[in-house]
């Protein structure tokens, strides 16, 4: 039972000499196995954890009166070993005082298993801007309040504005604004945006500092945690039950957010006018299906050259989202050929309003396809 070990040491403090302590409390530990995205072990589940450090803090009115009843009515014990003996023979000390360091000792304990369970390859993350065609967004009322003179240095260096990525490939476009700060926490705005979401996630929450750490409660449940480096960049976490995500941002300046515009311009910027017409038909997105189903597919052909060599994406899916991972292709004599099937090669040609596709393969097998225009 979660409440016995506690209980049990409660009540022989009450009654153990003076010159005796009990052992310290422990924190359990959790492991969850998951195969995330680099396959990672994750350990310990922080969910778990919170959720008994705030169930033994609810009861703890409960449990005090308890442990008072069970004082008075119980012999004197004393502790050896972390197992309470009968003694005969006691010292007159205050319940409440012990009790007091008992759940003193306990929330330091709690805070302890809050820490964030970062992954050891943190530090080879460099920082930089995302890769998502898609940039996390923040809300007009923004106002950031310069900190407090009784604020600590090293809370006060928290405020202000970062922007950075997360996910692998840096696919994911992440924002954090530290509005208000105090010794004990901060008022955030947090954003996330990434291509595989329905739309940019904005939250402005309340933070609390525990450690070197800033952590904050989104309203899924998920855990979000900063830490700094020494570079002054900071180190992003989230978790939501066994998945988990990382990332790495920076102080936001105009440079980088320069740099972010630049990039997404490249990738959704229209052809240059040395680009022949044969090559500037293929532009955009194109969403079609082969008339041997094999479900919805979506072809994207980006960043056109006047060589007629451009980057493009060919992929099974229903989202109409721009792609993040693109491969290099040429579109030679009008006609764009990939890779695609089981060995075999999908070409793509501009009729009209519509874009054909065949697929050949060493082995006879053949389809055809159209797709049409992502408006």
């Amino acid at each position: 039972m979660i409440f016995a070990e506690p209980i049990r040491l409660m009540i022989a403090a009450a009654r153990c000499p003076a010159r005796r302590q009990p052992p310290p409390l422990a924190c359990a530990e959790f492991h969850v196995a998951r195969h995330a995205h680099s396959r990672a072990f994750i350990s310990p589940n922080h969910a778990v954890l919170n959720a008994v450090r705030d169930i033994v803090l609810l009861l703890a009115p409960t449990l005090y009166s308890l442990a008072i009843f069970l004082a008075e009515s119980l012999p004197p014990v004393v502790i050896s070993s972390g197992v309470a003996f009968p003694e005969t023979r006691s010292f007159p000390m205050s319940f409440r005082s012990l009790l007091a360091i008992a759940l003193l000792a306990a929330s330091a304990s709690s805070s302890l298993c809050a820490q964030t369970n970062w992954q050891e390859f943190m530090p080879r993350l460099n920082p930089g801007i995302s890769t998502s065609p898609v940039l996390a967004t923040l809300p007009q009322d923004l106002v950031i309040e310069s900190p407090a003179g009784e604020v600590p240095a090293d809370k006060a260096r928290w405020s202000g504005r970062w922007r950075g990525w997360a996910c692998r490939d840096q696919t994911c476009d992440t924002r954090l604004v530290v509005e208000k700060v105090n010794a004990g926490g901060a008022t955030i705005v947090y954003a996330f945006a990434s291509a595989t979401t329905q739309k940019p996630l904005m939250a402005r929450i309340e933070a609390k500092f525990h450690g070197d750490e800033l952590q904050g409660t989104l309203a899924s449940g998920a855990k979000i945690a900063y830490r700094f480096r020494e570079s002054g960049d900071l180190e992003f976490h989230y978790q939501r039950n066994a998945d988990w995500l990382a990332g790495v941002l920076s102080r936001d300046s105009e440079e980088l957010s320069r740099k972010a515009d630049a990039y997404l311009a490249e990738r959704v910027a229209k052809p240059g006018p040395d680009v022949p017409e044969s090559c500037v038909r293929f532009f955009g997105g194109w969403a079609g299906d082969w008339r041997k189903s094999q479900g919805q597919q979506r072809l994207w052909v980006l960043g056109i050259k006047a060589d007629c060599k451009a980057q493009i994406s060919y992929r099974t899916t229903s989202s109409n989202a721009i792609p993040t991972a693109l491969v290099a292709a040429e579109i030679r004599q009008g006609v764009l050929k990939v890779p695609c099937g089981d060995g075999g090669e999908c070409a793509f040609e501009v009729r009209g309003d519509e874009v054909w596709g065949t697929y050949t393969n060493p082995f006879g097998g053949s389809n055809s396809g159209v797709f049409q225009k992502i408006k």
